[in-house]
């Protein structure tokens, strides 16, 4: 089984085969931290990481991460450095679309808006100033708006397209996951600490 996300309601029997979601991902957030047992004090392994058979790991800088907890491990879980297909994917589209497309836009595109990474995203506070300042000094771009796909109906997302929706160089683009036309069109991209980026 290849699956992108980690799940414990999986069959026991096939070999598991676990591809991380971004580049700079590892397999050692809170979900894969081993946890103290409360009865025997012990250190347990992770029941996310202990059904795993196979970790595809997308880049060299997370390989070593958490190796040292991977290597105690029993069953040993098999670390693939095997790159990143999305990267891959996405060079691939660029170049087909840099034919079609002329470079005339900037993207400003915030990373998800939800409580964990509120205090960090620019966009609820900081949206339209940040579009109204891309507008008026850079008059020979249009300014694509791309919020991520799980902030498309936010209120100030709803607020931003409102604000700007009779400017003609204003573009919204809210297409769930097709981003590369809008960044093949784009010499630069503005974000915060999206990982679009």
């Amino acid at each position: 089984i290849i699956y992108p996300q980690l799940d414990i309601l999986l069959p026991v029997k096939p070999k598991k085969f676990y591809v991380l979601h971004d580049i700079y991902d590892s397999p050692s957030g809170k979900a894969e931290t081993p946890k103290k047992c409360k009865k025997s004090g012990k250190i347990k392994p992770s029941k996310f990481i202990q059904l795993l058979d196979y970790i595809f790991i997308p880049s060299k800088p997370v390989l070593n991460i958490g190796i040292k907890e991977f290597k105690a491990l029993k069953p040993y879980k098999c670390r693939i450095p095997g790159g990143y297909f999305k990267l891959d994917n996405n060079i691939k589209k660029f170049q087909d679309n840099l034919q079609k497309l002329n470079i005339d836009s900037i993207i400003y595109a915030p990373t998800v808006i939800n409580s964990v990474l509120e205090k960090h995203n620019s966009q609820p506070e900081f949206g339209i100033k940040i579009i109204e300042a891309l507008l008026s000094n850079f008059e020979e771009f249009n300014i694509i708006f791309r919020p991520h796909p799980h902030s498309v109906e936010h209120q100030s997302s709803k607020e931003i397209v409102n604000y700007f929706k009779d400017n003609k160089r204003f573009v919204f683009d809210n297409t769930p996951s097709e981003y590369m036309k809008s960044y093949t069109r784009a010499k630069l991209m503005i974000s915060d600490i999206s990982g679009t980026a």
